[in-house]
């Protein structure tokens, strides 16, 4: 969609609007005024949305002090945004995995849709290689072994 295509729509709707440089000049400043946000409405208990949150935190042991570096994996109810966060080892299969078995009971059971790094209820790449599942659209490249 481009200025142009959006004036020209105005102007089909309002003949006697403004030309296309004034039209140009007042969407500026609307944009400059506007909060985009894109609303989803949830279903409670429908979704989880999960993903790794940022760099790595520091998790010390309190016995020995001993720090390591771990991985924050957080999820979050669509409708409540009830919030789970776990730290782990690393970001690999193995973990992610791991970490939303744990997270199913807290959120008292598995959900019909997970939805990892997007909007969107999709499962993620991990996801696809754990079940098996792949979209119509994109094959799953490395069969699980």
């Amino acid at each position: 969609m481009t200025r142009r295509l959006l004036c020209e729509e105005y102007r089909a709707g309002n003949p006697d609007g403004f030309g296309y440089t004034w039209f140009c000049t007042t969407y500026e400043a609307w944009k400059g005024r506007a909060r985009p946000s894109t609303r989803q409405p949830h279903l409670g208990g429908e979704k989880v949305f999960v993903d790794f949150a940022g760099d790595t935190i520091d998790v010390i042991d309190s016995l020995t002090g001993e720090v390591q570096p771990m991985k924050l994996l957080v999820a979050a109810m669509g409708a409540s945004n009830y919030t789970y966060a776990e730290a782990c080892a690393s970001e690999g299969l193995a973990d992610w995995i791991r970490a939303h078995v744990t997270c199913s009971p807290f959120s008292a059971g598995p959900r019909r849709s997970w939805s990892a790094t997007t909007s969107r209820p999709v499962m993620s790449e991990n996801h696809q290689r754990a079940f098996g599942t792949t979209c119509a659209s994109r094959p799953s490249e490395k069969p699980l072994t």
